[in-house]
């Protein structure tokens, strides 16, 4: 192993195998396990890249569900405003977002 020393502070030491440097070429991994340790950065890539990729989806999903919460409680206050005696139970059962508000109890039905 060659040891530096100038013009560092402290003595660092080469890496095996570093034929630039006058390292062991027979201490270097073999190609085909470098082969091998890149299929499988490949493979972890490609599965991080998928599952970005859900979780990507899975956010546009919440984001228009909260947007559509947020309309729908406009559209609450709205309706109280114009109608302040109407209850709200009625509003809920017959008002003009009903379906979707019955949607709650059934869950992953709202759309």
């Amino acid at each position: 192993m060659k040891r530096i020393s100038w013009p560092f502070p402290r003595e660092v030491k080469l890496a095996h195998g570093d034929a630039r440097e006058g390292g062991d070429p027979d201490q270097s991994p073999a190609p085909a396990e470098l082969l091998r340790r890149l299929r499988a950065a490949e493979q972890a890539r490609a599965e991080a890249e998928s599952l970005l990729a859900v979780a990507r989806e899975v956010n546009v999903a919440q984001a228009a569900r909260i947007l559509r919460l947020e309309q729908l409680a406009r559209v609450l206050i709205a309706s109280a405003r114009r109608n302040p005696m109407q209850a709200l139970a009625r509003w809920v059962k017959h008002g003009p977002e009903s379906h979707f508000l019955a949607s709650f109890n059934q869950p992953g039905q709202d759309k």
